[in-house]
């Protein structure tokens, strides 16, 4: 993904057919996916209880959610992984939704990260 899924920013999310073993590094994801831009609006980033509610979103759906950030591709219900990112306030982030429910799990995963976590920052 180093050229990124998502080619230009505010674009809606839209399907992709790109190779699962060059455009995810081989983690499995298959070649038709979900793909959108989201950026982090809440003061205080991707921090500790933003991460855990963003896996636990990600986690109540079969679908594969993944994070690319400057090439680095993480597990979205994973909190550790989350939290390695050190996404701040305003960092834009790709999300790749792969699976039977991945537009469900999108406009959540949107929701979520709009609502700023439901934190009031």
């Amino acid at each position: 993904l180093a050229a990124g899924c998502c080619q230009r920013r505010h674009q809606p999310a839209r399907r992709r057919r790109l190779s699962p073993l060059t455009a995810t590094g081989g983690l499995g994801i298959d070649s038709s996916m979900i793909c959108r831009e989201l950026t982090i609006v809440n003061k205080l980033g991707l921090h500790a209880r933003a991460a855990a509610k963003l896996a636990a979103t990600a986690g109540r759906y079969a679908c594969a959610v993944k994070i690319n950030r400057d090439g680095r591709l993480v597990d979205a219900k994973s909190v550790m992984s989350l939290m390695l990112l050190a996404a701040g306030q305003g960092t834009t982030l790709e999300f790749l939704f792969d699976g039977c429910d991945e537009a469900e799990a999108m406009e959540s995963v949107a929701a979520l990260i709009a609502e700023r976590f439901h934190e009031e920052q």
